[in-house]
């Protein structure tokens, strides 16, 4: 429960960059504001007594004057001593006071690091409200004692060597002894240590009764804090410990340390921002707190909060749900960047009502669309909203509360590098007082922002982005609001990859027309049309429509060229079809050629055809194949010898050949001997199991007369691929071409001079003669 208040305590911090610090300015800064050669009718004329310094009205200028030691003949009178930037070693007790008793701001930084300040060194100042020294070797515990009416104290080493050393740390923190029940408000100690050290309650218990407002402790090395010394402070109001290296308070107890920060009622400012030694957080394993119905309280007076490059727990927090502060509070300012406190928030943050200035970048926290409310009870009075460098998601499927609802107070904004792709066009429907809106670092593709409802708009930044352009209506929407703002709108487009192509026209007139707006606008550029990066003030508009209309016509007539080639291409390839079907079996034989396995066959094919066919078959057929491809074809006229069985030898003959070719005519159709070949030849094929079958159509399929096929041949027919002859030479190239493809290669390995197959004289005469 402790830890989760004091993450929540913080958390109210997490937000926002701090701006008008309510802290008065330094002596320093005020004092070199004043210009000591300023001269006037009431001016007092430089004299002998000031010859040294510049001494204008009541101020002697004595800075960078190389003096070592007190100049003792200024004005009497003078009110401001500025001794800055010189080599004084030694300033000698009671002289000042003796002499200029009636200073009221004295400044001795950048003097000799081994200057002295005595005990009575001040003695005699009774009227001196501002002192503005350096961090010097040797100071007395008593040396601001003289000091009666003394409002401002700044001490500023100038990190040299003395720095490392803790005794010269001890006696200026042993210094402050001397302001006990004095008139001081306001102290500042920066830079008087270059080494870790704790800061003890020990050292403020002299304020118990003091007035002191401010204390400004940065770059000091602290390392841990006793927390009690708040107890001795009760009017403080701003507590910078900023640039230290805290990394716990002591004790470690978030109770008792929160009741400490309670009682604080006149607070207004903290400051616990860059810490040198932060710790390391796991961000992948958050502490989630639980949904519940409670209030968290904030110190009421405490309006600045900085707490950026800080922590002090190694888990960060998630909130799933709506988080309640007391909206009693007063917090006007929170600055939680670079912390890691909380990395997601699932819903608004309520209570913080009067909450102007909320940064929380660079955190990568993921923000759900619900925080994003200026709704009664909420951020009803956020001016400055900065959280770049998160996960912010502005789009969801339903919304408790609209987008930045009742934003009229807002004035910046900035969701830079958050990975938005795309943002709702009604997003700042409510935010018509917005300033700045920075976009920069997402990846939007198309701004479509309605921005129709912003009368102060000055700086639009969509740099970095992935636009190509802008659309009609974000154009429209831009110059009515630069109209609106008088011409005080700026728009930041460069680092996107803007394109001048020639569907640009619209876009490219707009930004020529509108130059004064665009940012760095005569550095804009986009990618031109031939694909280099060209800037928009060298673009040559009526060039450019040239080009493009060339370009249109280069392009339309290679697409009509291109038409024309592909219908020519088909028609020719419909034209020459089968030269094209031939030549891709060429190349399938060639490929395969080197694949052929080996065979026992005495032939590479079987011709089979009706006597009544023969010449033509033996012509066409046998001799293209035999003659010009070297195919060993078995024929009847030249292995089939006269006498033998003429059933034994064609069953020999098909038994020794690799393919079976059956040349189908009316006349095979009607022989018995073709008609037995054929069913001799549908049994190998179901016995070889492989395709060992060619058939030949001698004529076209449609004028073989249907009686005369056979259940067999209508099953072939409609079961494989058959060739069809044809006179056509293309058709004639491509039948061969196939019959090639069906045999394969010449693959014969019998001996061509015994072509018989039988030798005795045995036969059946009459089948002989018939088959004839």
């Amino acid at each position: 429960m402790e830890r989760t208040t004091l993450v929540l305590f913080f958390l109210a911090v997490c937000f926002m960059n701090v701006k008008g610090l309510l802290v008065n300015q330094s002596w320093a800064e005020e004092l070199h504001e004043i210009k000591y050669n300023k001269t006037s009718e009431n001016s007092v004329l430089q004299n002998h007594q000031c010859q040294e310094c510049n001494c204008s009205l009541e101020i002697a200028d004595c800075s960078a004057r190389n003096i070592d030691s007190l100049p003792l003949d200024l004005p009497g009178n003078i009110t401001m001593l500025n001794l800055s930037r010189n080599d004084i070693k030694n300033l000698t007790n009671f002289f000042i006071g003796r002499d200029y008793k009636d200073l009221q701001s004295l400044d001795i930084t950048y003097n000799s690091p081994v200057l002295h300040l005595h005990e009575n060194v001040f003695e005699g100042l009774d009227k001196l409200q501002k002192l503005y020294i350096g961090k010097f070797a040797i100071v007395h515990p008593l040396v601001f004692k003289p000091l009666k009416e003394i409002r401002i104290i700044e001490v500023k080493g100038d990190g040299s060597r003395l720095s490392i050393f803790s005794v010269a740390r001890d006696a200026w923190l042993r210094a402050l002894r001397g302001l006990q029940n004095s008139t001081i408000e306001k102290i500042t100690y920066e830079h008087i240590s270059s080494i870790p050290f704790i800061l003890r309650k020990k050292h403020f218990k002299y304020f118990t009764n003091c007035q002191l407002k401010e204390l400004y402790l940065p770059h000091n090395m602290i390392s841990a804090i006793e927390s009690g010394f708040l107890n001795y402070l009760p009017m403080l109001e701003i507590l910078d410990l900023s640039r230290n290296m805290i990394a716990t308070l002591i004790p470690v107890s978030v109770t008792f340390n929160m009741i400490q920060l309670f009682k604080m009622t006149h607070l207004r400012v903290l400051r616990l921002d860059d810490m040198n030694n932060r710790v390391v957080k796991d961000l992948n394993r958050p502490h989630i707190e639980k949904c519940v119905d409670t209030e968290w309280p904030l110190p009421m007076g405490l309006e600045e909060l900085n707490f950026k490059w800080a922590s002090f727990d190694d888990q960060p927090a998630s909130f799933p749900c709506e988080l309640k502060v007391q909206p009693e509070n007063k917090l006007k300012v929170l600055n939680a960047a670079y912390t890691n406190a909380v990395i997601y928030f699932g819903g608004p943050l309520k209570g913080l009502v009067n909450l102007q200035h909320l940064i929380y970048n660079n955190n990568d926290c993921k923000i759900e669309p619900d925080f994003f409310t200026c709704a009664s009870g909420y951020f009803e009075s956020l001016q400055v909203l900065d959280l770049a460098y998160n996960k912010v998601l502005l789009t969801k499927s339903s919304l408790n509360f609209s987008l930045f609802e009742n934003c009229s107070k807002l004035v910046h904004l900035d969701l830079s590098y958050n990975n938005l792709a795309d943002i709702p066009s009604d997003m700042l429907k409510d935010a018509s007082s917005i300033e700045t809106v920075n976009l920069s670092g997402n990846k939007l593709v198309k701004f479509n922002l309605d921005l129709n409802a912003q009368i102060s708009l000055e700086l639009l930044n969509l740099s970095n982005n992935k636009l190509h352009g802008l659309i009609e209506a974000a154009r429209n929407s831009i110059a009515n609001s630069d109209e609106r703002s008088n011409g005080s709108l700026t728009i930041d487009l460069n680092g996107n990859p803007l394109m001048c192509t020639c569907d640009a026209f619209p876009f490219i007139n707009w930004i020529k027309d509108h130059m004064d707006v665009i940012f760095q606008g005569s550095d804009l550029e986009c990618q031109y049309i031939n694909g280099s990066q060209i800037k928009f003030t060298h673009l040559d508009v009526s060039h450019m429509k040239i080009a493009c209309l060339k370009s249109a016509f280069i392009a339309s007539g290679i697409s009509v060229a291109f038409v024309l080639l592909i219908v020519g291409v088909v028609i020719y390839g419909y034209k020459r079809r089968y030269k094209i079907i031939y030549i891709a079996l060429h190349l399938r034989a060639a490929l395969r050629r080197n694949n052929l396995p080996g065979i026992d066959y005495d032939f590479d094919g079987f011709l089979s055809y009706s006597s009544l066919d023969k010449t033509w078959a033996i012509n066409n057929i046998y001799g293209q194949l035999a003659g010009q491809y070297g195919y060993n074809i078995c024929v009847d006229d030249r292995n089939f010898r006269p006498g033998t069985y003429l059933s034994d030898i064609i069953v020999e003959s098909i038994s020794k050949s690799n393919k079976i070719i059956l040349v189908i005519s009316q006349n095979f159709l009607r022989s018995g001997w073709c008609k037995f070949e054929m069913n001799l030849a549908r049994g190998e094929l179901a016995t070889r199991g492989r395709d060992c079958l060619i058939l030949i159509l001698k004529e076209p399929k449609e004028l073989l007369p249907q009686e005369l096929i056979t259940p067999t041949l209508r099953s072939l027919l409609d079961t494989r691929v058959y060739l069809v002859w044809s006179e056509e030479e293309d058709r004639k190239l491509l039948f061969w071409r196939k019959l090639q493809d069906a045999l394969g290669e010449p693959r014969f390995k019998g001996e061509e001079d015994t072509p018989f197959l039988y030798q005795n004289n045995d036969g059946d005469e009459e089948m002989l003669q018939n088959l004839i």
